[in-house]
């Protein structure tokens, strides 16, 4: 194996990579603005129709039921998320004559596949053994943050911006849950796991569009 004919080729990747962002930037609003209203539509729908307490008192059924409801809509959220961004990726490629699964593409799902498939292991995991919503919501903001950071050496500086605030936010989360800082108890914690959603998967992909798009506008930087 040729360690420095490697590192050079990576180092070539990352170039092209660096010298497409304002591509990239235009790719991705769209993706961003589908996501970010099918956050908000998700969690409002969860935050209206969420089920009253029953005789047990327990909101929504038992722990496992209560932590389907929340997580598998999510889920299907993603799914369609990423067919929309696939679709924008497809298109572009086709457009440049590339292949889809590109040496640049190939490279930023391995950098961003750690953090994702560790956030993927916990899902499944709250899944089974029924999770309070708030937690499986903390997960996602750490690991969704970490996998857009990884990236940082060639993206946009926009998607690094996104990445920081998702990290922001999860560390924010986790500080305000460790230090005892109860939610009110107006909401059951499966609705306060919609708000956060709302708030951030919803209201910062919002904004990393409008970002993204300002960006895409602007003259690209020139890489020597």
């Amino acid at each position: 194996m040729d360690l420095p004919q490697d590192a050079a080729e990576n180092l070539g990747i990352i170039r092209r990579l660096m010298e497409r962002a304002t591509v990239y930037r235009a790719l991705s609003a769209p993706t961003a603005l589908a996501a970010g209203f099918l956050a908000l539509a998700v969690a409002a729908g969860q935050i209206v129709f969420h089920r009253p307490p029953d005789a047990t008192g327990i909101v929504g059924g038992t722990p496992r039921e209560q932590s389907a409801a929340f997580i598998l809509p999510w889920l299907l959220t993603l799914a369609a998320v990423g067919v929309v961004n696939g679709w924008f990726l497809a298109r572009d490629a086709r457009q440049r004559s590339e292949p889809f699964f590109s040496s640049g593409m190939r490279l930023a799902f391995g950098q961003m596949l750690p953090p994702l498939l560790a956030g993927a292991v916990f899902t499944v995991s709250d899944l089974a053994w029924g999770r309070d919503p708030l937690t499986t919501v903390g997960i996602w903001l750490l690991f969704y943050g970490l996998a857009l950071l990884s990236t940082s050496v060639f993206a946009p500086r926009s998607l690094v911006g996104l990445g920081m605030a998702f990290l922001g936010a999860a560390l924010g989360f986790a500080t305000i849950r460790l230090l005892g800082f109860a939610f009110a108890p107006m909401f059951p914690n499966f609705v306060w796991a919609a708000w956060v959603m709302m708030g951030t998967f919803g209201l910062f992909h919002l904004v990393y569009a409008a970002f993204a798009w300002r960006d895409a506008t602007a003259p690209a930087v020139e890489i020597t």
